[in-house]
């Protein structure tokens, strides 16, 4: 495979726990770790920390095959929980942090983690008040349970995890403070015996994506998914000398994968980031002299069309990469022309796949990377079929790209009906998405078969807010819709059909979606509807392609 300048020639390694002895061995001394208004830890000190974490740990009881959750915004305990969690066995299910209670019950219940690693609070979010919330400690202020009543799952209070571990040192009835539990931890472990008892098969992480029903889904990887980060930081040329700016949220695979672990996967340094936004990128851009720099297009055009952009914050990117939406031509033009440094490479992925499957290639023109997701990683098969029928498309037909990935285990918390769905009976995931393949092998990106809607980067499914809004007690019927928005590509649109005698719900709808849904999954706009207004199709369903056009009539586009 040929790679940029920086990587090394040595082999995928088999397991993270072994990945992270072997790592440590080699850049003890070189910068690992850059939290925010910190000292960089160097690869020894994150050691140390490890060696820390795994002890507090053992202190909980933790054994091979436990699940803890972490609960955190971008912070430097998520790479060392992260690999304590490797070397244990333990599997990692990571949470986003914007979840509401009602969101945040059905991943406990899911997930059912025996610790639960958190913090007081970030931004807007109480993390403690939520948790108490879904586990049923206190009541919701605004009844989210009742409302929530169209999912059993999410209407009952969630278990709660038999340990809470708050990182920040604060005081709050049920939780233990980290730091008690890590100064009365016993840190002599040897980690390379650890790693030697792991196994490339260990369920490792558990991810909760948004899904074809009302509730997230999740997704079990092992320890597998390494080759295809490896794959793609060593076609991206990581190395050493890289500083690898981690503003993508860690509870993604993105920012999971290809922000934290692949640049210490190669001794490079990961500068932490709090915020997913174009001031923070640009700031930490210039502080950190940052080489490698990621965001979905729209993040990136924000960043070089802001009036305060300093191209000197970005003087030293060699590698930018993006993925999650489309980027017109002449956007991606202004932004290379802004960072003219940088090698900007498109890629595409799902969790299911282990993360990133396709990807354009160094040395690829502007056009190629605007118009498509590149070629796949050999660490995994897709193939195109037709939607319907399954069968293979034929050469340069639009089919529904399935794959198969050494790195998926399963889903959780899905039907056996909706699982066979997903899932081929010879073991193929069908991702829902619509590709073409040219006759030079890349693949373009058409379209989603599934009702997903990108906003920004995050995904939501039109099903999981339609399900919201009709458990509204003045709500008849809700359809909706993606509708095109200038800063975050594309934001859901609901059409409301109000009960009779309560027109007056259409007015509260955005303050009561705000309390029960993340920021992200929450209606633009909403637009109401009369019964006979609605777009039905022969079978009686509603006729969403009819919506869009409905939308602009009423919105504007």
């Amino acid at each position: 495979m040929n790679t940029m300048s920086g990587s090394d020639d040595s082999g995928a390694p088999a397991t993270l726990a072994a990945a992270f002895v072997r790592t440590v061995a080699r850049y003890a001394h070189r910068p690992a770790i850059k939290p925010l208004g910190e000292p960089a830890w160097s690869y020894q000190d994150l050691e140390a920390q490890v060696k820390l974490a795994v002890a507090v740990m053992r202190r909980l009881d933790c054994r091979a095959g436990d699940r803890i959750a972490i609960f955190l915004p971008n912070r430097p305990q998520w790479p060392v929980l992260m690999y304590a969690a490797a070397l244990l066995g333990l599997c990692v299910v990571p949470v986003n942090t914007r979840l509401r209670s009602g969101e945040l019950a059905h991943v406990l219940r899911s997930a059912t983690p025996k610790v639960l690693f958190t913090q007081a609070r970030f931004l807007t979010n109480d993390f403690l008040l939520r948790l108490d919330e879904a586990t049923g400690v206190c009541k919701p202020n605004h009844d989210e349970a009742s409302a929530l009543s169209h999912d059993e799952g999410l209407a009952q209070a969630a278990p709660r995890p038999e340990h809470v571990v708050v990182i920040d040192d604060c005081q709050h009835a049920g939780t233990i403070r980290y730091s008690d539990l890590r100064d009365a931890a016993d840190p002599d472990t040897d980690l390379a015996a650890l790693a030697r008892q792991r196994s490339p098969d260990e369920t490792l992480w558990l991810f909760f994506t948004s899904g074809t029903t009302s509730a997230p889904k999740g997704v079990l990887l092992s320890n597998r998914a390494l080759a295809g980060i490896w794959e793609w930081t060593r076609l991206a040329g990581y190395g050493p000398q890289d500083r690898v700016l981690m503003t993508r949220p860690l509870f993604y695979v993105a920012g999971h994968f290809w922000c934290m672990l692949g640049p210490l996967l190669h001794g490079s340094l990961a500068v932490v980031g709090e915020r997913f936004d174009a001031q923070e990128m640009m700031s930490l851009s210039a502080q950190e002299r940052i080489t490698v720099l990621s965001g979905n297009p729209l993040m990136l055009k924000t960043l070089v069309c802001d009036p305060a952009f300093d191209p000197a914050a970005t003087a030293h990117v060699r590698v930018g990469y993006f993925g999650g939406t489309t980027v017109p031509l002449d956007d991606l033009k202004r932004i290379t022309q802004a960072i003219p440094t940088a090698t900007f490479m498109q890629v595409y992925g799902t969790t299911e796949l282990g993360g990133f499957a396709l990807s354009t290639r160094p040395g690829d023109s502007v056009e190629i990377v605007w118009e498509t997701c590149g070629v796949p990683l050999n660490a995994l098969e897709i193939k195109l079929v037709d939607a319907q029928t399954g069968e293979a498309t034929a050469p340069g037909q639009v089919g529904m790209l399935i794959g198969r990935s050494p790195a998926f285990v399963d889903y959780l918390a899905v039907s056996a009906q909706e699982r066979a769905q997903l899932i081929t009976q010879d073991g193929w995931v069908r991702t829902g998405d619509l590709l073409r393949q040219r006759p030079d092998g890349r693949y373009l990106f058409v379209g989603r078969a599934k009702d997903l809607i990108k906003v920004g980067g995050e995904n939501a499914t039109a099903g999981e807010i339609e399900s919201h809004l009709q458990s509204h007690p003045g709500v008849q019927l809700a359809a909706v819709i993606p509708f095109p928005d200038a800063q975050r590509g594309e934001v859901p649109l609901a059409f409301i059909e109000c009960k009779p005698g309560a027109l007056e719900t259409i007015n509260d709808l955005p303050r009561w979606c705000r309390e029960r849904m993340a920021p992200f999954k929450v209606p633009r706009h909403f637009v109401p509807m009369d019964a006979a207004d609605w777009p039905m199709t022969a079978s009686g369903k509603i006729a969403k392609h009819l919506l869009i056009a409905l939308a602009n009539e009423r919105i504007g586009s």
